[in-house]
């Protein structure tokens, strides 16, 4: 974000056009910082942790969560899983996001992304802000299918046109074609 304030003064961006745009670890931030601040006009969050207390002992990285924050039990570390797991402030986002995931994800189970799409869409439902969730079957934590990752940077492309650009035409949703 002090990026972002940086590029603002010296007027290098339109603050009010600015997306992000995320995968893995980088999802995980995107996540973070839709739920911290308003700046961000869209984000897309691709195969990302939304609370670490439900992803430890799921995915693969345990001994990371262990390495970074201690044991999700131990009171000192169970303040940062709290504090750096998203979903605990899905109410504070503001910004249309596209959320994606491989639907086989060993890193990042699906369930991840699926727990902070659905709390959002259950705002989207009272006026919150826009958002999908897109499941490539049978992918991992890096779709590979060549459909896939065309299907993922159009989608990208065009959720930022839409609500970063306000370009009514651009259709992320592609009439809503199921894989």
């Amino acid at each position: 974000v002090a990026g972002l304030e940086h590029l603002e003064q010296r007027g290098v961006i339109d603050p009010s056009r600015v997306g992000v745009v995320g995968w893995s670890y980088g999802g995980q931030l995107t996540n973070y910082l839709i739920t911290r601040t308003d700046r961000f006009a869209a984000a897309v969050s691709g195969a990302s942790i939304s609370d670490g207390f439900s992803a430890y002992g799921v995915d693969d990285v345990q001994r990371w969560w262990e390495r970074e924050l201690g044991l999700p039990w131990e009171a000192a570390a169970r303040e940062l899983y709290e504090r750096l797991s998203p979903v605990r402030e899905v109410a504070e986002i503001e910004a249309p996001t596209l959320f994606v995931v491989g639907g086989n994800d060993l890193r990042v189970p699906a369930s991840q992304t699926e727990q902070i799409y659905q709390q959002l869409r259950r705002r989207m439902l009272d006026g919150g802000p826009t958002t999908t969730l897109v499941v490539y079957p049978d992918e991992f934590h890096v779709p590979k299918r060549p459909s896939f990752e065309l299907d993922f940077y159009a989608r990208t492309r065009a959720w930022m046109d839409r609500f970063v650009l306000g370009d009514a035409d651009a259709d992320p949703w592609f009439g809503d074609r199921a894989w």
